[in-house]
């Protein structure tokens, strides 16, 4: 039985939310990437990445996250939020944190946005 993923889609303020359910492999990185390059393409320029459900992050997806951080962050912005433990063990392991924490204007009141 193959992995899957859920993609719920959200605007909230001036970024788009996509919360993402399941594990993050090479079997289901492809459906996150259509999804992103689906929001960049409608022209939602500030995307939120709500990671707190996902089970595990491969490599293939750290590819995906790094792609779409550098499109996003010529149009304004791309913030990983709220991620699981997994993802944020993950992202440490390899040294990206710092690379997706960002302080953003959520809901008329500042957030903290730490991973």
């Amino acid at each position: 039985m193959g992995s899957s993923i859920t993609i719920h889609r959200e605007q909230i303020q001036d970024f788009r939310e996509l919360k993402v359910t399941g594990r993050l492999d090479s079997g289901t990185t492809p459906q996150l990437s259509q999804a992103l390059e689906e929001e960049v393409k409608a022209g939602h320029n500030r995307v939120m990445l709500n990671l707190l459900e996902v089970e595990f992050l491969s490599s293939a997806a750290i590819r995906v996250l790094l792609q779409y951080y550098k499109e996003c962050r010529k149009r304004q912005g791309f913030l990983v939020v709220q991620p699981s433990a997994a993802v944020r063990s993950t992202l440490t392991m390899v040294g990206m944190t710092d690379l997706f924490s960002s302080p953003a204007r959520i809901n008329k009141k500042v957030v903290d946005i730490d991973i």
